[in-house]
């Protein structure tokens, strides 16, 4: 009778052992699932959609220039992206100069989709980026950069 318990107890602590084994290289650090990877057109319907809400006043013709301009931005970063993916042993500076062309193709894009836009539309703009980047901190998914986001404070 002695035994059958041990076996029984033994199962069942196997069991919840099992259970409690959970894959955590899909969530973040707040618990939640990291988000799926986009391709260029799921990309070009959020950030229309995004922009659309932070910018008031948009015609139909400053939509359609900021639809292209999304397409061609979502395609650049997409094949920037599987470039980076490709090449599996990177040193540091070839990481550098794959994110300062990254941060070139973002910077392009910002400064033709300031022309489209009025100064007042802009300025409505890089408020809501701004605060789209504040409310990023501290959201970090597992192997997105160093720390959490936030820089450590100093205590005298």
């Amino acid at each position: 009778m002695k035994k059958i318990m041990l076996v029984i107890a033994t199962a069942c602590l196997m069991g919840s052992m099992a259970f409690a084994q959970t894959e955590q290289t899909n969530t973040c650090a707040n618990g939640k699932k990291a988000p799926k990877k986009m391709d260029a057109t799921t990309m070009t319907t959020r950030m229309d959609k995004e922009i659309t809400c932070a910018v008031t006043g948009l015609t139909d013709a400053q939509k359609t220039k900021i639809h292209d301009l999304n397409a061609n931005l979502a395609t650049e970063m997409e094949k920037n992206h599987q470039q980076a993916q490709t090449t599996q042993d990177q040193t540091k500076s070839d990481m550098k100069a794959m994110h300062s062309q990254m941060k070139q193709t973002r910077d392009n894009y910002d400064a033709q989709l300031k022309t489209v836009l009025t100064d007042a539309q802009y300025q409505q703009y890089q408020a809501y980026q701004k605060g789209r980047k504040d409310a990023m901190k501290g959201h970090k998914c597992p192997g997105q950069g160093k720390g959490n986001g936030q820089k450590p404070t100093e205590e005298k």
